[in-house]
């Protein structure tokens, strides 16, 4: 169940970052490598407090 908190929580902020993200997307191409590192590390350490 703390697996399952965990991915709630992970959607719930990628959907609200999406809008955003949306809204910026011709920056966010330009470093969307480093996104892509910084969203892993968000979602797996800081929302899921290192649980994966």
């Amino acid at each position: 169940k703390p697996h399952q908190t965990c991915y709630l929580l992970n959607d719930t902020y990628l959907l609200k970052n999406e809008t955003y993200l949306l809204q910026n997307d011709t920056y966010l191409l330009e470093n969307d490598t480093y996104l892509l590192r910084n969203t892993a590390y968000l979602n797996n350490t800081y929302l899921c407090g290192g649980i994966l």
